[in-house]
């Protein structure tokens, strides 16, 4: 689920910029929108979902939530339309980064968590390395819908993996 991510945020400015016609200080505030509704879903929204649902049903749920956020993208054309979308797109990518740390600490022995963290920081980079690129082929032969058809479709297939196989071994 990183893949569309990072392409979407690697092209997030100059994108909307254009699809929009937003002036730098709008995007400005756009970019402010999103730190803030991050911080709050990130502060509050993560905990309190934490603590209510199981990880198998948050990691599912998320990767749908995400997925669906972007078969939505694939139609927005307003400035509106994309903060509204941002929401729920932003939630689900919260929870699962965090989820995903986690269960990086609990199915790795303790001898070997600083290794998997680090792994997965590592996977993290090397995705922003090759997102700009990728974004840039996939507005140029696609445009904007195509940002939406790679989030999408690979939080589609990562959901039906995560139901056919009942979620991950020793997660609950």
């Amino acid at each position: 689920m990183g893949v569309p991510a990072g392409v979407f945020q690697a092209m997030f400015t100059v994108v909307n910029i254009e699809r929009l016609e937003l002036t730098p200080e709008t995007n400005g505030q756009l970019l402010s929108y999103i730190g803030f509704v991050t911080m709050i879903m990130q502060g509050f929204v993560v905990g309190y979902i934490g603590r209510r649902v199981s990880d198998k049903t948050t990691l599912i749920g998320s990767v749908v939530i995400v997925a669906l956020s972007y078969l939505v993208l694939m139609v927005t054309s307003t400035l509106f339309q994309l903060c509204l979308i941002l929401i729920p797109m932003i939630m689900g990518g919260a929870l699962l980064n965090t989820l995903t740390s986690s269960v990086i600490t609990k199915v790795v022995p303790d001898t070997a968590t600083g290794t998997s963290l680090g792994l997965s920081m590592a996977t993290h980079s090397l995705i922003r390395t090759v997102s700009p690129t990728l974004g840039g082929y996939i507005y140029q032969w696609l445009g904007y819908p195509g940002f939406g058809a790679l989030g999408f479709t690979t939080g589609s297939l990562m959901a039906a993996v995560l139901m056919l196989r009942g979620g991950i071994p020793g997660i609950n």
